[in-house]
């Protein structure tokens, strides 16, 4: 996906998300030009509702599993022994002074939960915020039901 890409993607017909502000250079992600924000959310909020669903749910590294099985990649020694662990699905990213988690995690509650944290950084890495947010997101039970 060279260069800047900026209107309306097409997810499904009956899904659109706004692509204004975000700039794709490289299919890597490793670019410092691309730009990305948490609209993520937005759309990973949307994905739940397609066809395609169950296949994207499983690609992502899962927190805490096991990675002899290819089920943990990036995540498999992140969050183990908590309730994120074989729970939390996402895709994390990493540049010099920036980090970033963003997926789906299913609540105590039952209620899956969509998260996106991005972070740039001088001296201390907030991934361990990363992992407290899922864990937390991860024990969490609306009260207000």
């Amino acid at each position: 996906m060279g260069g800047r890409h900026e209107g309306t993607a097409r997810l499904r017909v009956s899904h659109r998300f706004p692509t204004a502000g975000l700039r794709f250079v490289d299919g890597s992600g490793l670019a410092r030009a691309d730009r990305l924000t948490p609209q993520l959310a937005s759309l990973l909020d949307k994905v739940q509702r397609t066809s395609w669903w169950p296949i994207f749910r499983a690609a992502l590294p899962v927190a805490g599993a096991d990675p002899a099985r290819w089920t943990g990649g990036t995540l498999a020694s992140r969050m183990r022994g908590t309730a994120a662990a074989g729970n939390l699905r996402a895709k994390n990213g990493s540049l010099t002074r920036v980090t970033s988690l963003a997926g789906h995690v299913t609540g105590s509650d039952g209620r899956r939960y969509v998260f996106v944290m991005m972070s740039s950084y001088s001296v201390t890495s907030p991934r361990p915020v990363e992992d407290r947010l899922g864990v937390l997101l991860a024990r969490w039970r609306m009260t207000n039901r």
